[in-house]
C-alpha cells in the first residue's frame, strides 16, 4: 500500500538509515510514553497507563492526519483498503503454497471473475495439476491473460513472480522481484530476500552473497543472512558455482506466452510437466488443433492413450477428428462450447506469428 499521509513518509525515511531511525524511533516512543505517565499520574490515574498507550498507539497508526490537515477516517475502512487486505491474503497464502485456502479464499471474496481472481484460480489449478481440465471452467479468451503481460506494478510484479515460482524458473523470479522494487521508491527488503533464494536456486552465490551484505545492513534480518551463507557454504560444496549462466533467446513478453514457454521448453528450463500443460493449453485457447494434435503425439507426457488424457483434450481430438463437427451440443464450461462460441482476439500484429 502507498504511503497516503505525512506521518507515513515522515516515518518511511528513517528506515533509510536503520540505526538512526531505531534510535529515533525508539526516543519518541519513550518520550511519548513518560509524558503520558507523567500526565497520568497528576491525574491519580496511573493504573490506566498500558490501556491508555495502546489505544494511543493504535488510534495514531489508524486515524493519522493527512497531507491536507484532515483526519484519515477512511483508511481502515475505505474499498480500496479492504481491497488491498484481499490482495495481500491472496499473495501471502500463494507464497505459502496453500491452493486450496487460497481458492476458497478467492470465491468466498465474490473475485471469482476478477482479472487478478481469475489468474489466482488459474495459477491453483497449474500448481495440483489440474489446469488443463478446468481450464475452460474460466472466462479466459486468450493465452495473455494467464497473467500479466505488459503492466508493471506492486500486484501485478507479485503475481508474476508467484506464476514463474510455480513453473520453476528462477531468473525470471528474480527479475519480477527486482521489478516490485523498481515500483518503490527505495529497494524492498522483502524482495532482496526473494532474490537471494532465487540466486541461490540458480547457483548464482555471488549473486547471492553480494545481496547479502545489504540486507546485513539492517537491524531486523539477521537470522535469514546466517542461514543462506550457511546453505551457499553447504550447496559450494555439493554443486559448482554457475559460472556459465544460461543465455538464450527468450527474452520474456518479447514474443506470444506460448512461444515464450516452447523455448523454455526447449532449452530444458524449469518443472517441464507444468510447461507442458500451459502449452498443450495455449494451442487449445488458440484453437490450434493441428499442432495440438502433433503436440500430444510428440510430447512423451501424453502418450498414455486417450483414457489417461484431461476431458479437455479428449474433446478437441474428437473435434480435430471430425472436422469440426463433434460436440455441437456442448454446455458452457467445456471446451467443445469454447471452440465452437468463444471469440478469441487476434494478436498476430503484436507479436508476429504464434502459431509456431
Amino acid at each position: 500500500m502507498e504511503a497516503n499521509c505525512w506521518v507515513d513518509d515522515y516515518v518511511l525515511q528513517f528506515f533509510r538509515w536503520p540505526v538512526v531511525g531505531a534510535m529515533f524511533m525508539c526516543s519518541a516512543i519513550v518520550a511519548v510514553m513518560l509524558g503520558i505517565g507523567l500526565l497520568l499520574r497528576l491525574c491519580h490515574l496511573g493504573r490506566l497507563l498500558p490501556v491508555c498507550i495502546l489505544i494511543g498507539v493504535s488510534l495514531a497508526y489508524i486515524f493519522p492526519p493527512t497531507a491536507e490537515g484532515k483526519w484519515g477516517e477512511e483508511r481502515l475502512f475505505s474499498e480500496n483498503t479492504i481491497e488491498t487486505e484481499k490482495i495481500y491474503t491472496y499473495q501471502l497464502l500463494a507464497d505459502e503454497k496453500k491452493w486450496d485456502e487460497l481458492r476458497r479464499t478467492i470465491l468466498k471474496d465474490g473475485n471469482a471473475k476478477s482479472e487478478l481472481g481469475i489468474r489466482y484460480l488459474l495459477l491453483c489449478e497449474s500448481a495440483v495439476g489440474t489446469l488443463a481440465e478446468n481450464l475452460f471452467a474460466y472466462p479466459i479468451t486468450e493465452t495473455e491473460h494467464l497473467l500479466f503481460r505488459g503492466i508493471r506494478n506492486k500486484v501485478t510484479c507479485t503475481f508474476n513472480r508467484q506464476f514463474y515460482e510455480n513453473l520453476g524458473i528462477w531468473d525470471e523470479c528474480f527479475h519480477q522481484a527486482q521489478e516490485y522494487s523498481m515500483c518503490l521508491d527505495n529497494f524492498s527488503l522483502r524482495s532482496i530476500c526473494q532474490m537471494v533464494d532465487y540466486s541461490i536456486k540458480e547457483a548464482e552465490w555471488q549473486v547471492a552473497e553480494k545481496l547479502l551484505t545489504v540486507l546485513d545492513q539492517s537491524l531486523f534480518y539477521d537470522d535469514f543472512v546466517c542461514d543462506r551463507h550457511g546453505e551457499i557454504a553447504k550447496l559450494r560444496e555439493k554443486k559448482p558455482m554457475n559460472d556459465a549462466p544460461l543465455r538464450q533467446d527468450n527474452f520474456v513478453t518479447g514474443y506470444s506466452f506460448q512461444n515464450e514457454l516452447v523455448k523454455q521448453f526447449q532449452c530444458n528450463v524449469g518443472d517441464s510437466l507444468k510447461i507442458q500443460e500451459y502449452i498443450m493449453c495455449c494451442l487449445l485457447i488458440r484453437k490450434n488443433l493441428p499442432q495440438f494434435y502433433n503436440g500430444l503425439n510428440i510430447l512423451q507426457r501424453y502418450r498414455g492413450g486417450m483414457e489417461t488424457l484431461p476431458t479437455t483434450f479428449r474433446e478437441a481430438i474428437d473435434i480435430y477428428r471430425s472436422g469440426g463437427e463433434a460436440h455441437r451440443d456442448a454446455k458452457p464450461g467445456t471446451y467443445a462450447y469454447f471452440y465452437y462460441n468463444v471469440q478469441i482476439p487476434e494478436i498476430e500484429t503484436r507479436y508476429g506469428d504464434t502459431t509456431t
